[in-house]
């Protein structure tokens, strides 16, 4: 991740580097992308879509590495406060499935970024 704190509507950059300790060349054909509220399992609203898959057609060479890019924004925030009580942080782990021509399939360790959410009053 470009970075582990943010705001709701702020482009968030992933970085995957994708190691390859074979004797033969890999090429990744899909990356499926996704983001999760730590606090809660379901998928959650993001710029790149659960399901939504990313053709990457990248080839990782034989003893070798590559990295992939891709952004993702976090819409909304959870839960949406009042005036009394305090806007909460949430933080979101995001991760991707990797699907290759060798026909394996790896999710790599999520990272994990903090949205913080507008306030909703102003700075006295």
């Amino acid at each position: 991740m470009d970075r582990s704190t943010s705001t709701a509507n702020q482009k968030v950059r992933a970085l995957l580097t994708v190691s390859n300790s074979g004797a033969n060349p890999v090429t990744i054909l899909n990356v499926v992308p996704f983001v999760q509220n730590s606090a809660f399992p379901e998928p959650q609203n993001s710029s790149v879509a659960l399901g939504q898959t990313i053709e990457a057609n990248t080839i990782v060479p034989a003893s070798g590495s590559n990295t992939l890019v891709w952004d993702t924004m976090i819409n909304t925030v959870n839960p949406v406060s009042n005036y009394e009580v305090p806007t909460l942080n949430n933080t979101y782990n995001i991760g991707c499935t990797l699907y290759c021509d060798d026909g394996s399939v790896t999710s790599p360790t999520v990272q994990t970024v903090t949205i913080i959410p507008p306030k909703n009053y102003g700075t006295f």
